[in-house]
């Protein structure tokens, strides 16, 4: 039962295997160079100085790799193209019909459909953990000097990609049992899993953990946050509520223009601002936010691959 399982899936497991190939081909040469071009300009020490010299040593790194960099960002959805296209064969028995010839060969519908989802998922997660290996490693360099946290990275790195990919295929496979419609399903659930992934990485990753909320004083110049996750940052009074910078504050300090940050801080001081905010998920919540999110999108997908069998086996 494992074999038919296997060879159900063989067209689209080399489909991925070809991608994953293609992306080592790009990723390989440019992480080696990456990482010389990191350890010969001694970054490594950049990352935690805030000098000049070590300021524009990173903004030259950071410039010179400037495509991959826009490449690797990309390259988020991913995991949500591995799901869907290792759900298409499943999908594709349901639109065929084929799935009722297994079913009548003295094994119990449970059973067939349990091996079949097994070895899928199993592939599914497979080659999404080979792509997070693969991302992982190569934007090792960057990582040393962004951090882990933005979601060009924090969606393409360790584990989020394998819940990330287990959920798209539960999207995939849950549609494709309610419509029985190989292509529109699966053209349905990218689109559902990319909606998603927007709503978790703007509104619900910030918020898995309760942010640090800092204030600083007007002119007192911020530490930089370019490894954390800033929620957001804004203006406040001195009892504590958003102060709103409009066109009429700015035009009546003109003689801040050219003064410099102190100028500009003393300008809208004068009107009553008094802080600086600052929300963020710090750093070294990396792991804490990382596992949320694993458990969330893990468990959506096998809550979707559950309920769909069970439709399945009593639609049927």
């Amino acid at each position: 039962m494992t074999w038919v399982g296997w060879r159900l899936q063989r067209t689209e497991t080399l489909v991925a295997a070809v991608l994953l190939g293609t992306l080592a081909v790009f990723l390989v040469p440019q992480g080696f160079h990456m990482a010389s071009a990191f350890a010969s300009g001694n970054l490594n020490a950049c990352t935690p100085a805030r000098t000049p010299a070590c300021g524009v040593a990173v903004s030259g790194f950071l410039d010179r790799f400037t495509f991959v960099r826009d490449v690797l960002d990309w390259l988020r959805v991913v995991p949500g193209m591995i799901g869907v296209v290792l759900a298409a064969p499943l999908v594709l028995e349901l639109e065929n019909g084929t799935y009722r010839l297994a079913w009548t060969q003295g094994i119990t519908r449970r059973r067939v459909l349990a091996v079949k989802l097994a070895v899928a998922v199993a592939t599914a997660l497979l080659a999404a953990g080979a792509f997070s290996l693969l991302l992982t490693w190569c934007r090792a360099p960057l990582d040393h000097i962004l951090g882990r946290m933005q979601s060009g990275t924090f969606d393409v790195e360790w584990i989020v990609p394998l819940a990330a990919t287990l959920f798209a295929f539960g999207l995939a496979f849950a549609i494709g049992v309610a419509t029985r419609r190989t292509g529109a399903s699966l053209l349905v659930a990218f689109a559902v899993y990319v909606g998603c992934r927007i709503l978790v990485d703007t509104e619900l990753r910030p918020h898995y953990v309760t942010p640090v909320t800092r204030r600083f004083p007007l002119g007192s110049g911020p530490p930089a946050l370019t490894r954390d996750l800033v929620v957001s940052e804004h203006l406040v009074d001195a009892a504590g509520h958003r102060f709103t910078v409009t066109p009429q504050i700015v035009g009546s300090c003109p003689g801040s223009r050219g003064a410099g940050p102190a100028g500009v801080a003393s300008c809208l001081a004068r009107h009553g601002a008094a802080y600086l905010q600052l929300v963020y998920q710090p750093a070294g919540r990396f792991w804490i936010l990382q596992g949320i999110e694993t458990a969330l999108l893990g468990v959506l997908g096998l809550a979707l691959v559950a309920l769909a069998a069970v439709w399945l086996q009593r639609a049927s």
